[in-house]
């Protein structure tokens, strides 16, 4: 309970300031030093700390609940401290709902926007392109670099398809490193050409020449997002929870899972009803206002 506690408070004080490493070292050093001025844990209260608190209880319980300490970690039997009670504990506070969840006026903003920037901000729209194409994370667009876009060697005749391919590299290691599993997402050619315009040769596919260029990047395809009505935490990742509704509603849960890279189709199936077919690129048909959204409605009058 104290450990919900904390996460609730740093939420409530902090909630969106990144900060430098040594400030939140501060900030939770200033918890502890005002704990007992502390409010008990909000059962109620959709905080956006209430994710991080069921996710990091579900890690360490891999890492030292009773199947990792009878299997994996034998060499400390009995050294271990009663842990029943702590495996045994629910937070019981409030799951916020992190799906897609944008309204149709919203969406429809964004449609109608994003094309506005090709000519006068054009980074910031083939950012927001990509992301909003393929579900990439920020921080993967961020390392995208010009040797991630690969043809097929062997189509003769026929369209030259390009691919921006998300996989380990020397450079790069996926969130979940462990895989072999590739997310291989064919590129339309207006995205192509955004790419040849503002590519760096060996280098970014934004034309990224710094860490803070791409952080300045993001904060401003943000900004964008915020300005459309777009009201969530993480803004740019409503774009890639966009990508895993389209995709799960037109083919399924193993589809979204490859599509944004997660290790386990649970993770998807848990956001997303659905079942398993093949990967395709989304169409600019797939991501009209009234395929994602539904039709426009009005009062009905008899």
């Amino acid at each position: 309970r104290r450990f919900v506690r904390f996460y609730q408070e740093y939420a409530r004080r902090w909630d969106g300031e990144r900060g430098t490493g040594e400030e939140r070292v501060a900030r939770w050093a200033t918890l502890r030093a005002e704990e007992a001025q502390m409010p008990p844990v909000d059962l109620k209260w959709i905080s956006p700390a209430n994710t991080t608190i069921y996710s990091l209880l579900q890690k360490a319980r891999a890492v030292v609940g009773h199947k990792s300490r009878s299997v994996y970690a034998t060499c400390f039997d009995g050294r271990w401290p009663d842990l029943r009670e702590w495996e045994d504990f629910t937070p019981g506070v409030a799951r916020p709902d992190t799906r897609f969840n944008l309204s149709a006026e919203v969406y429809e903003k964004m449609c109608n926007g994003l094309p506005l920037l090709k000519d006068s901000a054009p980074q910031m729209w083939l950012a927001l392109r990509i992301m909003w194409r393929t579900g990439l994370r920020p921080a993967e667009l961020a390392e995208a670099k010009m040797d991630w876009l690969e043809m097929e060697s062997e189509n003769e005749g026929g369209e030259q398809v390009i691919y921006l391919v998300v996989k380990n590299r020397d450079d790069f290691s996926m969130k979940n490193w462990r895989t072999q599993q590739e997310r291989v997402w064919p590129l339309d050619a207006e995205t192509l050409d955004g790419i040849r315009r503002l590519g760096v040769p060996g280098g970014s596919i934004l034309g990224l020449r710094s860490a803070g260029e791409a952080e300045r990047l993001f904060k401003a395809t943000s900004g964008w997002l915020r300005a459309c009505g777009v009201e969530s935490r993480h803004t740019n990742y409503n774009l890639r929870k966009l990508v895993g509704t389209v995709v799960m509603k037109r083919d399924g849960a193993e589809a979204t899972k490859r599509s944004l890279g997660h290790s386990d189709s649970r993770t998807s199936e848990r956001a997303y009803a659905g079942s398993s077919a093949p990967l395709k690129a989304l169409s600019d048909e797939d991501l009209m206002p009234g395929q994602v959204m539904g039709a426009r409605r009005a009062v009905w009058v008899p």
